[in-house]
């Protein structure tokens, strides 16, 4: 961060559920207005698209689109210098007020900021959404199972309010899997498995 970034303010990193890296957001102190957003910049909430509505450097031309890729499959992008998700934007953009909580992907595409696949909801609402197995566990690993080398069994398991809850040993990581994938429909019902 530049010299000139008050401590404590700014983007931090942290590792999201899937274990990539990804950035803290800003206080609603340091968020920019509407207005600005407004000025700046068009949204297309048919494409999720998010434009500039002015030139402000060579490489931010009229018309170009906004947003390059983070680690963590997110778009961000730059408003007065600062980086912001585009998800994130393109919320308030469209509603005219910033989320007040977390922007889901309904889809599980962290890059389709279409109106229709965001939302905007709590973070115990947003985990319940996760698609795939975080990046740190085994390569083909399953959402919501692991291996016993010692019972040479898969475990299923499926956390909800804090709590985790055993759903049991199978031979197969396909069954540990679809046994997980029963209760998530039925206990998680922001989920979109």
């Amino acid at each position: 961060m530049p010299a000139t970034t008050p401590r404590g303010v700014g983007i931090s990193k942290r590792l999201d559920p899937q274990g990539a890296s990804t950035f803290k957001e800003r206080p609603m102190s340091q968020m920019p207005s509407i207005q600005r957003l407004r000025d700046i910049f068009l949204y297309d909430p048919e494409t999720g698209v998010i434009t500039r509505s002015q030139t402000v450097s060579p490489n931010g031309q009229k018309g170009w689109p906004v947003g390059s890729p983070s680690g963590a499959g997110y778009l961000l992008a730059r408003v007065d210098n600062k980086r912001f998700k585009a998800h994130r934007l393109a919320w308030a953009l469209y509603y005219g007020t910033w989320p007040e909580h977390q922007i889901d992907h309904i889809n599980g595409n962290r890059a389709d900021n279409r109106i229709v696949n965001l939302r905007d909801v709590k973070p115990s609402e947003n985990m319940q959404n996760i698609r795939k197995a975080r990046s740190d566990r085994e390569p083909g690993s399953l959402l919501g199972t692991t291996y016993c080398k010692r019972d040479k069994v898969w475990r299923s398991k499926i956390g909800i309010n804090g709590k985790r809850i055993n759903l049991g040993t199978f031979t197969t990581a396909e069954a540990a899997y679809a046994a997980y994938v029963q209760k998530k429909r039925e206990i998680h019902p922001a989920g979109t498995i």
